[in-house]
């Protein structure tokens, strides 16, 4: 008879055989129409896990293959609500109520969320049991925002992946009832009542995606360097069916280009569709392509238990050089240079709490914060002023004289041009910033002209952060784009009071209006821009 342990292993056993089974049955989309779709098309997965969190198909009732090229998905939610999902350039375009979000922007996808939340607040509820732990979104809209309902330039384009079928039907994907189980739970109950219950509990679960190159591509392509770099550290990769293992590339030539992280110089590297491209390889030679790994939380995946990405990639990084740098010292401190200033003894850094100036800090070795860093993202072709949206908000500084004068223009426009309560849609109002020593407070922090602290910041860096090495233990800390006060943002990067429409805002007295400081590039980004001229707001596009 077998024992307690022998009965575990034989379930356990049965259980994984079973499991295999299934994930080697080729689904045809006569069986599961829905999960066929997904199959196919595994950037579309990827959307629906980052807009919905993995429990999304708790929430989609069927999917409809609307048009091949760009290729156009009509998502039916549970309550008979839907939304769009168009594929374009390195991202998808999601359409809700009439609104497109060009989801490889951070702030629109954190509108998109939302939008699709308040979509599935309408009518009947699911009856979900919901993600196995609250979900917010990945983006702090605090930081990284954009006016609401911007509608993007880009309507789709060629897509390798997902435009190779060149007939598809207009179907109604309906969701079938899910026959298999997902977890499968063992329950040994004692004969005797007054004895405690004895339970075994086996689970099953594959917590995460296959990796895709969209999933790769967006938000600048920083998670190319982050693969590139696993490579280059030795750091084992996840596999899709549940083994791990260190890869290198197949060609010690793609390092560089997966570290630079231009989606479309690495697109260029394939020759077949580039999900299945082999890249890599492991130390006995087998062949692996990007979908064959994992969307751990390495990559933004968003397993049981996981919630968002544990850790900012520029923070990790930053982290991991201190590390590496003491490691060659011995284990002794580090000393960084910051403009003209050294730091010395320094051992780690570490994420600001907080929503003040700094995002994270330098650690000296009595564990105290003396160098304070603001960090911009950058894309993949490197820093432009284009790659993050806002310098900081305004509304402390309410009665500034540019302030003022901006504010009461604004109103003054809106009373003339009778458009109702509020700023319009589409449209921004901006001007240049000319007191330098506001602009300072502004991109610094407020108590700027003060001791560096989380709120005056001693640099601003932009996209990938380095130490170079200065001698004698010392090291410049520096980035793709550095700022350091009390210099001011040249060219593009210029400073602009804007206010452009969000329906959830009253900033100023004045509805619909969110007021933030932007990068001169960002402030033209609109599709009418209005620029104070002589105490007027002028059309300049």
């Amino acid at each position: 008879m077998l024992n307690k342990t022998q009965l575990i292993q034989l379930l356990e056993q049965e259980v994984e055989d079973f499991i295999q089974s299934q994930a080697d049955k080729v689904i045809s989309f006569e069986d599961d129409p829905m999960e066929y779709i997904l199959n196919k098309y595994p950037s579309l997965d990827g959307t629906l896990d980052d807009l919905l969190t993995p429990s999304y198909r708790d929430y989609i009732t069927g999917i409809y293959v609307m048009a091949p090229k760009p290729t156009t998905f009509k998502i039916l939610l549970h309550n008979g609500q839907h939304f769009y999902l168009i594929y374009a350039k390195d991202s998808y375009i999601a359409k809700i109520s009439g609104k497109k979000y060009y989801l490889l922007n951070i702030g629109e996808e954190e509108y998109a969320i939302k939008s699709i939340a308040e979509l599935l607040t309408l009518g009947t509820p699911p009856g979900s049991q919901g993600p196995d732990v609250e979900e917010e979104n990945i983006t702090d809209a605090s930081k990284e925002t954009e006016e609401d309902g911007i509608s993007s330039e880009d309507e789709g384009g060629d897509d390798e992946e997902l435009a190779e079928t060149k007939e598809v039907e207009v179907k109604k994907v309906e969701k079938p009832i899910r026959t298999l189980p997902l977890k499968f739970k063992i329950l040994k109950e004692s004969v005797e009542i007054k004895k405690p219950l004895l339970r075994f509990r086996i689970l099953k679960e594959n917590n995460f995606n296959a990796l895709s190159f969209f999933d790769l591509a967006k938000r600048g392509g920083f998670r190319f360097q982050i693969l590139a770099d696993k490579i280059k550290n030795g750091s084992a990769f996840e596999l899709v069916g549940g083994n791990s293992t260190p890869l290198k590339f197949i060609n010690p030539d793609h390092a560089d280009i997966f570290s630079n992280g231009d989606s479309n110089e690495i697109k260029k590297l394939s020759t077949t569709n580039i999900n299945s491209f082999n890249f890599f390889k492991d130390d006995a030679g087998k062949e692996y392509s990007i979908k064959d790994l994992q969307k751990n939380s390495d990559f933004g995946g968003r397993g049981q238990g996981s919630g968002t990405i544990v850790e900012d990639y520029n923070l990790k990084l930053l982290k991991d050089q201190i590390s590496l740098l003491k490691e060659e010292n011995n284990g002794q401190p580090i000393n960084v240079t910051v403009g003209n200033q050294t730091y010395n003894n320094i051992i780690d850094a570490e994420s600001q709490k907080g929503s003040p100036k700094s995002d994270f800090n330098l650690i000296d070795i009595k564990g105290n914060p003396v160098v304070f860093i603001s960090h911009k993202k950058a894309g993949g072709k490197g820093a432009s002023a284009n790659d993050f949206i806002r310098w900081s908000g305004y509304t402390m500084y309410k009665d500034h004289p540019e302030v003022k004068a901006f504010n009461v223009a604004l109103s003054k426009w809106i009373n003339e041009n009778n458009i109702g309560e509020g700023l319009p849609n589409k449209s921004r109002f901006i001007s240049r910033i000319e007191d330098k020593e506001l602009i300072q407070k502004l991109i610094y922090g407020p108590k700027y002209g003060e001791s560096f602290s989380k709120d005056n910041v001693n640099i601003i860096l932009q996209g990938k952060i380095d130490l170079k090495p200065k001698g004698n233990n010392t090291y410049e800390l520096t980035s793709q784009h550095d700022e350091i006060p009390p210099s001011i943002p040249k060219g593009e990067y210029y400073p602009y009071l804007t206010s452009a429409y969000r329906a959830d805002r009253e900033m100023f007295g004045i509805k619909n209006n969110e007021a933030i400081v932007m990068t001169k590039f960002q402030s033209n980004a609109s599709s009418n821009v209005y620029e104070l001229q002589n105490g007027k707001f002028v059309k300049v596009k």
